[in-house]
């Protein structure tokens, strides 16, 4: 598909469940919800359980937020892509080139700028990691 997810909704009703969360939870929350809306977009058969497994800092109150802000994702990228399926059967059938078939804009998905949002993102877990350390020594410290 070339016509990529570019994001996911987080709707207010689901702030109780992250701002009863501590900071760094919030963050690893949020990066798991991120790479979990991103592979589930392209392959709807990508589980929650196997992006948790990449972030094993995230507490047991996490995981369970993030499974069920998960649901809500899966369940918006499904009609999303039910949409985009819509959208190419009408274009087909008004005889206009399908979004594959049309020029893409220079900096939409190329390899660069996928493998510069891939090095933020591992960046920012390193940043995160490191502070979640810091934390905990000066925890520890203060104890």
């Amino acid at each position: 598909m070339n016509n990529r997810k570019r994001g996911f909704v987080f709707y207010f009703d689901n702030i109780l469940a992250v701002e009863s969360l501590p900071p760094d939870q919030r963050g690893w929350l949020l990066s798991a919800l991120c790479s979990y809306a991103d592979r589930v977009w392209q392959d709807t058969s990508v589980g929650i359980e196997e992006v948790l497994d990449l972030y094993p800092q995230m507490s047991q109150q996490a995981s369970v937020a993030c499974r069920f802000l998960a649901a809500g994702v899966l369940r918006d990228t499904q009609k999303w892509l039910t949409q985009q399926e819509l959208r190419t059967r009408r274009r087909e059938q008004q005889g206009r080139a399908p979004l594959a078939a049309r020029p893409a804009s220079p900096a939409q998905d190329s390899p660069q700028s996928l493998e510069r949002y891939r090095q933020d993102v591992e960046l920012a877990r390193r940043v995160l990691e490191e502070s979640r350390r810091e934390d905990e020594a000066l925890s520890a410290k203060e104890s």
